[in-house]
């Protein structure tokens, strides 16, 4: 997958667009685990797209418009027609709207979230995905290293308007790691926009909230 800056910038567009097939789609998500220039393509688009959808609002088409759609899909179940003419002009309103409906995002159910913790120099520390389908988080230790003898880094889910949620401690030395999680943190994790890795006491936090510096933070994506 050695893409140009043009085509990666391009994948990325189509990947949050929801457009890929599904082999692109995993090729895209493997990328995005070893390129920085990959994760940052996805985010921009992001940010770019998402706002567009609370732009849209709802508009609800006209009977005629699902007539024609059943007609054209089923000719027999159409009941019998006297005349042509308003039917010549029901067809261009829905030729447009499965064309509107066509050009849309195609997005399915989004089960994963995933957050890629860089150091200050773009460098992967640690990966981490939950699959919220089956309940588990899955970190994988890339760059990071050992804390001091004495202390340990710990995960924490940033919910908006709460209370940081522990995901526990990490791993280092490239060591991969999946644990479930609880119900209340799964109910949590699809209104949480970020995560943080603080430097804590051997063992983690006593105090359930973060006790030492918060090192680093990263942005959750929907995958």
């Amino acid at each position: 997958m050695n893409y140009s800056a043009e085509q990666l910038d391009a994948v990325a567009a189509e990947y949050v667009l929801g457009t890929l097939d599904a082999g692109a789609r995993r090729r895209m998500r493997q990328l995005m685990t070893e390129r920085e220039d990959a994760r940052q393509a996805v985010w921009r688009w992001e940010r770019a797209l998402g706002g567009l959808c609370h732009e849209l609002r709802p508009i609800t088409p006209p009977a005629r418009v699902f007539a024609a759609i059943r007609r054209r899909i089923d000719p027999q179940s159409a009941a019998p027609r006297r005349g042509l003419g308003w039917l010549a002009g029901a067809l261009p309103v829905a030729a447009a709207f499965l064309l509107f409906v066509l050009l849309q995002p195609q997005t399915a159910p989004n089960y994963e979230r995933a957050a890629i913790i860089n150091d200050a120099s773009g460098q992967a520390l640690w990966i981490i995905k939950a699959d919220l389908d089956e309940g588990t988080l899955a970190v994988a230790a890339r760059a990071a290293t050992a804390a001091a003898t004495d202390k340990d880094y710990e995960l924490w889910l940033l919910p908006d308007g709460a209370a940081p949620v522990s995901l526990g401690l990490l791993e280092t030395g490239g060591v991969s790691v999946t644990r479930r999680l609880s119900p209340a943190t799964l109910a949590t994790l699809p209104d949480t926009t970020a995560v943080a890795v603080s430097l804590e006491p051997s063992g983690g936090s006593t105090t359930g909230a973060p006790t030492g510096p918060v090192l680093y933070q990263a942005k959750i994506v929907t995958l």
